[in-house]
């Protein structure tokens, strides 16, 4: 299951980027029961139901998924802040490489208060074709279906 801070930041990002009809209709569109505002942030909804937002907003918006996804990626760093966890993500390292590095450790915390949660693995390694380069791996229990997320997060931080 997804957490529902990943819907409602989905909400937030198309309610300010696109304005509250285009959420409705992307919710009309996704089959989406869940009243405006409505998600519970330590929540869980089904996989099946965010993929369908998702797949409804790139139709809404004439996009593709991956560029929903990798706008949601940019977004969510901003969202994950207003609420709350700059301090957590400020701890994370002050370079690409060290914050890439330690998202487990952050998931690992995260996921002691939140134990039905399932969040990915990274790691990274020395890119040897270009110098200072980095190559991060990503493994999810969903496979690649988040993979757009975590190009929009990477090009923001």
């Amino acid at each position: 299951s997804m957490l529902g801070l990943i819907n409602d930041c989905a909400e937030q990002l198309v309610i300010t980027k696109f304005g509250l009809d285009a959420w409705h209709a992307i919710k009309e569109a996704a089959n989406c029961p869940i009243k405006d505002y409505g998600f519970e942030q330590h929540g869980h909804y089904p996989d099946s139901a965010t993929v369908d937002i998702v797949v409804a907003a790139a139709s809404a918006l004439n996009v593709t998924v991956d560029d929903v996804l990798e706008l949601f990626g940019q977004f969510f760093l901003q969202y994950t802040i207003d609420k709350g966890y700059d301090n957590l993500l400020r701890c994370q390292g002050s370079t690409l490489r060290l914050w890439l590095s330690n998202l487990n450790a952050m998931h690992d915390h995260l996921q002691s208060s939140l134990p039905a949660g399932s969040f990915p693995v990274f790691w990274c390694e020395n890119c040897e074709q270009y110098n200072g380069s980095i190559i991060l791996h990503y493994y999810s229990v969903r496979g690649a279906l988040l993979g757009g997320v975590v190009v929009g997060i990477t090009k923001e931080v």
